[in-house]
């Protein structure tokens, strides 16, 4: 597979070496591919390489960048790349089967624009070179729509009908909603989730629900959900989960809020666990710091934390409080050593008793069995030997 006539092996690699000339905390805010800024001082670092000014290095991530240095478009490449997974919410709005997307109509970025219209002045590219730019634009926007809606959950009818809890549809378009809500609740039958019976009661209960909403203080807060920072469980518990005539059917809007949506932020994180991790970390220390970044990225930046004086005296009395955690991890290791030595000691005289049960069982069987003998002995008429123990 290529794009735009760069491997896609040569194009991560790229990406990762502009990684490296930049600074972490960026990382969280940008995509790698906008430290096309840096272009031109990388440019004159592989030309310092190649005329011996200075070391040359042995790397695949050099060999990379060196190969897109002879390509005169990798800087609108790398811009292009930018301004689609800074704005990859649009690519959701194309319909690849009511129209056909022409490359004229593709958006490669104010950047790469620029970038091309330069290079056309200085003749250094031809208008065949651009529209064939263009058209794997196009193929690389055609093949990333097809690969969302390939992973993307929209292709479940059951997933599709989840609109019907929509705030802002609830509203806006009613009848649309009522008619989701009827198929997601015949997905929901067909799944074994929901009753046959109570879909009529179910139905006419969404309809009241649509009613009251209209009605109510809520309507704003309906109407200007924001997906970004609102939360549709809070909203609708508002609404149905305190009100009794809503009961069954607030039973059944959980189960659906309930499904998952995938684990990618549960990946997110065993990837941060990775890049924390050092050696000798203990649980407390990697939890710490996930904690640390955590807030940063809620915050949106290191930059952004209040500096309090609940802060300042947090951090002037760490070192009160590691003394401290030195002395309680001390203690409780002295109590599991003292409960190791318990332990051990209550396993002996548990041994023992087991023992001393299995001893009484033989002795039992073993008097138990020579009376019966003795009985047969004496019906039989014969001597018997009497056996002192």
């Amino acid at each position: 597979m290529s794009f735009m006539g760069c491997s896609t092996l040569v194009l991560v690699r790229l990406i990762r070496v502009l990684m490296v000339f930049s600074s972490p905390y960026y990382l969280f805010k940008d995509t790698s591919a906008s430290r096309v800024l840096l272009w031109p001082h990388l440019k004159s670092f592989v030309e310092a390489c190649e005329t011996k000014l200075k070391a040359k290095p042995t790397s695949n991530s050099y060999n990379a960048l060196r190969d897109a240095m002879n390509d005169k478009l990798s800087v609108a490449k790398l811009s292009f790349f930018n301004q689609k997974a800074s704005t990859a919410y649009d690519l959701l709005k194309l319909d690849l089967e009511k129209e056909r997307v022409e490359n004229k109509k593709i958006e490669v970025g104010f950047k790469a624009e620029g970038e091309l219209k330069s290079l056309l002045s200085t003749k250094a590219i031809s208008e065949c070179q651009v529209f064939q730019f263009r058209e794997e634009c196009r193929q690389f926007v055609v093949e990333c729509v097809n690969k969302i809606f390939e992973r993307s959950p929209l292709k479940y009818r059951l997933a599709r009908n989840m609109a019907c809890l929509d705030p802002r549809l609830m509203v806006s378009d009613q009848e649309h909603s009522k008619s989701k809500c009827k198929r997601l609740l015949e997905e929901l039958v067909t799944l074994n989730r929901v009753d046959g019976d109570d879909v009529d009661i179910l139905v006419a209960s969404y309809k009241e629900l649509l009613h009251d909403v209209d009605g109510c203080e809520l309507k704003s807060r309906f109407k200007d959900f924001k997906v970004e920072d609102d939360r549709v469980d809070m909203l609708l518990y508002e609404c149905m989960g305190r009100n009794k005539k809503f009961e069954k059917l607030w039973r059944v809007v959980r189960k659906v809020l309930l499904v998952s949506h995938g684990q990618a932020s549960v990946e997110r994180g065993y990837s941060l666990n990775r890049q924390t991790e050092k050696d000798n970390m203990s649980e407390g220390v990697i939890v710490a710091l996930r904690q640390i970044i955590d807030y940063f990225v809620l915050v949106g930046g290191m930059l952004k934390v209040d500096i309090t004086k609940e802060l300042l005296y947090s951090a002037s009395s760490s070192t009160y409080r590691y003394h401290q955690y030195l002395e309680e991890d001390k203690r409780k290791k002295g109590q599991e050593a003292i409960q190791r030595k318990r332990k051990t000691v209550q396993d002996e005289v548990d041994d023992l008793k087991k023992r001393k049960k299995v001893l009484e069982s033989d002795i039992t069987n073993l008097t138990t069995s020579s009376e019966n003998m003795q009985m047969k002995q004496r019906q039989k008429g014969k001597k018997l030997v009497t056996v002192f123990w």
